[in-house]
């Protein structure tokens, strides 16, 4: 193959991707003109209108109390959460420490019986070589 049949491969690829990059910011571009368009400035408070309206288009009540929650909900090192860790973390400390208790209760019972069935089997095997 000639490299001109590439170099008018790699020039409709360009093209495409020129095309694509104007597009996404015109798509970029819109969604903000609607979300400006959505923007509620109309508040009762018009000093509030005149701030807002020098910082650009201000958000409507439900996107603020949308924004909120996902903000709380994201928010990890609130007091509330730090204690509520803090707890879990006990709770899950002391359920560790009875299984650990109880795994080793159960070891060294088991331990306990075979340490004298094998004292069993040495007395027999003593007493049967003593005979």
């Amino acid at each position: 193959k000639s490299s001109k049949g590439k170099g008018k491969m790699a020039k409709h690829l360009h093209d495409r991707h020129a095309e694509a990059r104007v597009r996404q910011v015109e798509e970029a571009r819109i969604r903000e003109e609607e979300l400006a368009h959505l923007a509620d400035n109309s508040d009762n408070d018009p000093a509030a209108a005149v701030a807002g309206a020098e910082a650009g288009p201000r958000l409507s009540r439900e996107e603020r109390e949308r924004a909120e929650r996902i903000a709380a909900r994201l928010d990890t090192e609130s007091e509330e959460l730090r204690i509520r860790r803090r707890e879990e973390r006990v709770g899950l400390i002391d359920r560790l420490r009875k299984r650990r208790l109880e795994a080793l209760a159960e070891g060294m019972d088991e331990g306990v019986e075979e340490v004298a069935e094998a004292k069993r089997e040495d007395a027999k095997e003593g007493d049967a070589e003593v005979k």
